[in-house]
């Protein structure tokens, strides 16, 4: 009895560190609503002149849907990663937009990173590690801090205004955001599951994350894969 105990207690030691350390845990969004969502809590403030955003998606959703929803009290798109159709992607900063025609989607697992900075205003879109047509937005902005950040749904409001037609549905993981521009040959390694460096404002490993609704934790390490030619997380 003593023997079976200690090995539960261990078993169960492990998967809470799986789940609250390991980044090979992915968020399941099972079904359209306009109440799943999961809140994520940044380690910095969201005050960035430059920011990477990298974030890997798997879903079959043939109409809009947001990837990554930043608002603040002022702005309810201070920063949004938006599938706006199947082929069309939109980035928002400030509430201003810029769209990209994407022709390289997989049927499974995705890998989108966004670049910006300030400075220039420029603004890159790389999924699946192949740079898409540079765009300029925002030049000159600073990204304001004090906001939520939110996966599944697209705020309207500060974690409100939700619409079950915006929801996404699929899976994500591997979310992570810098408060620099990475380069090229990193965010190369980021998309093959190779990169050393972990976000220092969001980190997908160690982030606090708040679930509401229903949305699932599935932390599966001994088969998760994140070779982009053959991805399973």
């Amino acid at each position: 009895m003593y023997i079976q105990s200690v090995l539960l207690l261990s078993y169960s030691v492990l998967l809470i560190e799986a789940a609250n350390c390991s980044p090979y845990y992915d968020l399941v969004f099972p079904q359209q609503s306009s109440t799943d969502y999961v809140k994520l809590t940044p380690v910095k403030e969201m005050s960035l002149t430059a920011f990477t955003l990298c974030i890997r998606a798997f879903t079959d959703l043939d109409r809009p849907y947001s990837l990554f929803s930043y608002a603040t009290s002022s702005k309810d798109n201070e920063l949004l990663l938006f599938a706006t159709a199947k082929d069309q992607y939109e980035f928002n900063i400030a509430n201003n937009n810029v769209l990209f025609r994407v022709t390289n989607l997989r049927s499974t697992w995705n890998h989108f990173c966004v670049t910006w900075d300030s400075r220039t205003g420029l603004l890159e879109l790389r999924i699946n590690g192949e740079r898409l047509v540079r765009k300029g937005l925002a030049k000159g902005y600073t990204i304001k801090s004090g906001g939520v950040i939110i996966l599944g749904q697209e705020q309207d409001s500060l974690e409100g205004g939700f619409q079950a037609d915006q929801s996404f549905v699929g899976e994500l993981n591997n979310v992570n955001l810098w408060d620099y521009v990475l380069t090229p040959q990193q965010i190369r390694a980021a998309t093959y599951g190779t990169l050393s460096i972990p976000g220092n404002v969001i980190d997908w490993g160690t982030v606090e994350y708040a679930i509401k609704g229903y949305v699932i934790v599935v932390t599966d390490k001994e088969q998760c894969s994140s070779n982009i030619n053959n991805p399973t997380c």
